[in-house]
């Protein structure tokens, strides 16, 4: 990316909605302008979320046009 672009939408969806369960989270989001490979996004999580501390116990990956994700 020779720019940096605006998120313009973002959508964030639990897949359990039960208080205090271990849940996976779908993120969705859009840019005015194409993200093209070689482009990268990066996330940050306020302090209080904390990963667990092996990564393999994370399951990240990318459902459409992602090729590859590292968590």
């Amino acid at each position: 990316m020779s720019i940096i672009g605006d998120i313009s939408t973002v959508a964030i969806v639990p897949g359990d909605f039960v208080n205090g369960a271990v849940s996976s989270y779908t993120f969705t989001l859009s840019s005015p302008i194409p993200i093209v490979m070689g482009d990268r996004l990066k996330f940050k999580f306020p302090a209080d979320i904390v990963p667990p501390s092996d990564k393999k116990q994370m399951n990240c990956n990318g459902r459409t046009n992602v090729l590859g994700v590292d968590c």
